[in-house]
């Protein structure tokens, strides 16, 4: 009679030992968290206008750069960083008549991302002022925001999927010559600012 407790025993505990294991491992493997992938936001300037030939001179329209982040389907919120090791986003100043900006290649942001859907991308910047060269030197002229209050943050719709452990690169566009408009306030020459900004590529590296 003992032996055949212990038996039971041993086959009871030795097929809770099973069910136990498999279920652990089975829900750790069916539950295991996605890794992040890596967001990039871009910039491409587009411009007839202002695009410079000079090797040493050249134009450049300068903003302020407060904030960027991505707006994923269910609207969270992710916070895009100036680049991957960031862990804060602090104002930049940045050229969009830059030769990197004017290559699609000056990168806004950079950060690690949840895997998922996304929908929008939010822009918050402020003009400074435009550097132009008119054949002799370069002349600063300032640069007045004539958008509206309210409207400083700009709201890029295009839906895109970060995946996981890859890189979903994001070029926003600007047509810097409908952005701003060269224009005379009280006698002054000055450039009036209203961006014209948009989502034209998605690409997963």
């Amino acid at each position: 009679m003992f032996l055949v407790s212990m038996f039971s025993y041993r086959k009871y505990g030795i097929f809770s030992v099973l069910i136990f294991s498999f279920l652990f491992f089975g829900c750790e493997e069916n539950f295991r968290s996605p890794q992040p992938g890596i967001l990039e936001i871009r910039v491409k300037a587009i411009t007839s206008l202002y695009r410079s030939s000079h090797p040493i001179y050249r134009n450049g329209l300068s903003v302020m750069l407060n904030n960027v982040a991505a707006i994923r389907n269910d609207d969270a919120i992710l916070q895009v960083y100036s680049d991957i090791r960031s862990t804060k986003r602090y104002p930049s100043l940045i050229d969009l008549l830059d030769t990197l900006a004017l290559d699609s290649s000056l990168i806004l942001g950079q950060t690690y991302t949840p895997t998922g859907e996304y929908k929008r991308v939010n822009v918050n910047l402020a003009p400074i002022g435009f550097s132009f060269f008119n054949g002799y030197q370069n002349q600063f002229i300032p640069v007045i925001d004539i958008r509206e209050a309210g409207q400083e943050v700009l709201y890029l719709l295009q839906n895109f999927t970060v995946n996981e452990m890859k890189k979903t690169v994001v070029t926003i566009s600007v047509d810097i010559d409908s952005s701003v408009i060269r224009s005379v306030v009280d006698g002054m020459d000055v450039f009036l600012f209203q961006p014209k900004f948009w989502i034209s590529s998605v690409k997963v590296q």
